[in-house]
C-alpha cells in the first residue's frame, strides 16, 4: 500500500504553478496540480486517457472544447482525454486540483 500526504506535495514556492506526481499504479497516474490565483494551464489533451478532475481547495474553471465549466470542492468531473481542455484558477486563493489519469486499453 502506498500512502501519500497531499499537503506535503503542495509545499513549494508560493505563487507558482506546481504539478506533483502523487502516484503511478498500473494504468493509473495521479497528479496534484496547484494553481495560484489567476493562473491557468494552456489548452492541451491527454490522448488515450480518461481524466478525472477533483478540486480539493478553491474553485476550478475548466475550458473544455471551447466551453467553460466550473468545478467546486466536493465535485468531480470525467473528461475524455481526446478533448482539448485548460484548467484555470479564477479565485482569490490557491487552487489544489487532483488529476487522475486512467489509460484506456
Amino acid at each position: 500500500m502506498q500512502r501519500i500526504k497531499l499537503n506535503e506535495l503542495e509545499q513549494g514556492e508560493e505563487g507558482r504553478l506546481r504539478v506533483a506526481e502523487v502516484l503511478r499504479c498500473g494504468r493509473v497516474r495521479v497528479l496534484l496540480l496547484t494553481l495560484p490565483p489567476g493562473a491557468d494551464v494552456p489548452s492541451h489533451r491527454h490522448d488515450g486517457w480518461d481524466v478525472l478532475l477533483q478540486p480539493l481547495r478553491g474553485r476550478a474553471e475548466l475550458e473544455l472544447d471551447g466551453e467553460k465549466h466550473v468545478l467546486e470542492v466536493g465535485e468531480v468531473a470525467c473528461v475524455d482525454g481526446a478533448s482539448t481542455f485548460a484548467p484555470r484558477n479564477p479565485g482569490q486563493e490557491s487552487l489544489a486540483l487532483l488529476v487522475t489519469l486512467v489509460r484506456r486499453d
